[in-house]
């Protein structure tokens, strides 16, 4: 964590450097950059400890040092140097725990989207299955011939986002909307399909299939055990089509029916 926050100052140096007018420059302090783009590699958790106190306290210095001066900057350099100086607050916020003192020790728990590289400040992990990626999320919509939309997420976005940010695309260029989007498990939550019904205003149907137990613990009701009749009054539980085992309840009583009055 410490090398990322020297990386994110080195960059921000260099940034204000290149973009800042020159009665800004006098904003950077004076600072001995080779410690800050070489740091020594720490040999034991004393010296990984010291380097991320220096590290938390230059980043909390130059940015102290650059804030005031924002606003003076042109429109295009202001953008990228106020997102290295977000990223710095962030990635403080997200990995790092400050005592009564200002004392920095490093979180146990990071916060969610963290920032873990300076290269590319919006890549975030991404967990699918048992693997953890740092990277993207990319989400692209076809038809029969065409590639409709594509959009690039974060990382850390779940798939399920998937499906509204491609209807957004498409409805901020203006195009048609298609009548039903197809996708694997991952867009079977009923948030997501409420998502898709909200975003297209209804001209477009969710097609995924549910995962098991609705996505929670396999072992309870999920929504593949229910049944809605054609007239939308009265809903079966049919427990004994679940996989796996039969469940110890299923051989005194398999269905189960309930009815409501239309509101």
């Amino acid at each position: 964590m410490a090398n990322l926050l020297l990386d994110l100052c080195d960059d921000l140096f260099r940034a204000w450097q290149a973009h800042a007018p020159r009665t800004r420059q006098q904003a950077l302090p004076p600072l001995d950059l080779g410690p800050i783009r070489h740091p020594a590699r720490p040999r034991d958790a004393g010296e990984r400890q010291a380097l991320l106190v220096q590290a938390v306290a230059l980043s909390q210095y130059l940015r102290g040092c650059l804030l005031p001066y924002l606003p003076d900057l042109p429109a295009a350099p202001r953008q990228r140097i106020s997102r290295l100086l977000d990223a710095l607050e962030k990635v403080i916020a997200d990995a790092v725990q400050l005592d009564g003192t200002g004392y920095p020790t490093e979180r146990t728990a990071n916060g969610p989207y963290r920032i873990a590289s300076a290269t590319d400040l919006d890549a975030t992990f991404r967990h699918h299955d048992d693997d953890l990626t740092l990277g993207d999320n990319v989400a692209i919509a076809t038809t029969g011939t065409r590639i409709s939309a594509a959009v690039v997420l974060t990382g850390a976005v779940p798939d399920s986002a998937a499906p509204e940010a491609l209807l957004r695309q498409q409805q901020a260029a203006g195009r048609p909307l298609p009548a039903h989007v197809i996708m694997d498990r991952a867009a079977g939550w009923g948030k997501c399909r409420a998502r898709v019904d909200l975003v297209s205003q209804g001209q477009t149907t969710q097609v995924a299939l549910i995962p098991s137990a609705g996505g929670a613990d396999p072992a309870r009701f999920g929504p593949a055990n229910f049944t809605l009749n054609a007239e939308r009054s009265a809903c079966t539980c049919r427990p004994t089509a679940r996989a796996g085992p039969s469940p110890p309840w299923s051989s005194r009583r398999t269905t189960w029916s309930a009815s409501w009055p239309r509101c």
